[in-house]
C-alpha cells in the first residue's frame, strides 16, 4: 500500500475564477493554476502548473516547491468545484 504524505499546498478551490479554468481544461492542456498552503487557505495563492491528462481521465498539478498531486478529473469536478453542475 502506497505511503500518503501530507499535502503542502492544495488547490485554491475558494477563488471563482481557478475553478473556472480547472473546469475548463482541455484533454492534454497545460496552464496555471492557483494553488495555497495546506495548513493556510486563506494565504495568497501562488502559481502552479495544471495539466489535464491527453484522455481527459486525470487532472495534476506541480506546486512551486515540485510536489505533484493527481486527481480523477470528474471526481475532482463533481466533489471540489463549488459551482460545477453535472449534466442531467
Amino acid at each position: 500500500m502506497p505511503t500518503t504524505e501530507p499535502l503542502t499546498y492544495v488547490l485554491a478551490l475558494h477563488d471563482r475564477h481557478n475553478c473556472s479554468v480547472i473546469e475548463s481544461f482541455k484533454p492534454g492542456q497545460v496552464d496555471d493554476v492557483l494553488v495555497v498552503p495546506a495548513g493556510d487557505p486563506e494565504a495568497e495563492p501562488v502559481h502552479a502548473i495544471g495539466r489535464r491528462s491527453p484522455n481527459g481521465e486525470d487532472f495534476s498539478y506541480t506546486t512551486p516547491d515540485g510536489e505533484t498531486v493527481s486527481w480523477n478529473f470528474d471526481f475532482l469536478r463533481t466533489t471540489t468545484i463549488p459551482h460545477y453542475k453535472p449534466a442531467e
